[in-house]
């Protein structure tokens, strides 16, 4: 019981994490928006393409870990039923 308790907790403080890191995540892009709409100079400009493109690739990744997170709270229960496989 207490590892199916603990798989529990594991499950459930990488769904708390993964929305944690979605909270920033999401405050960083509202600042880049605001940023990418000011004027900005070619080398800023740079770095603001650098910066989104790390940014996005984190919010995807954040995603898939809060997708999975979800997915393997979810408890499944497992039906078996004979079959003949001589038929």
């Amino acid at each position: 019981m207490n590892l199916l308790n603990g798989n529990l907790e594991l499950k459930t403080e990488i769904t708390n994490i993964s929305h944690d890191l979605r909270t920033p995540l999401t405050a960083i892009c509202g600042y880049l928006d605001l940023l990418e709409q000011e004027e900005v100079v070619d080398k800023v400009e740079k770095y603001l393409n650098v910066i989104r493109e790390r940014t996005n690739v984190m919010r995807s990744l954040t995603e898939e870990l809060f997708r999975y997170s979800l997915m393997a709270l979810q408890e499944e229960e497992l039906h078996i039923e004979q079959v003949c496989i001589n038929d």
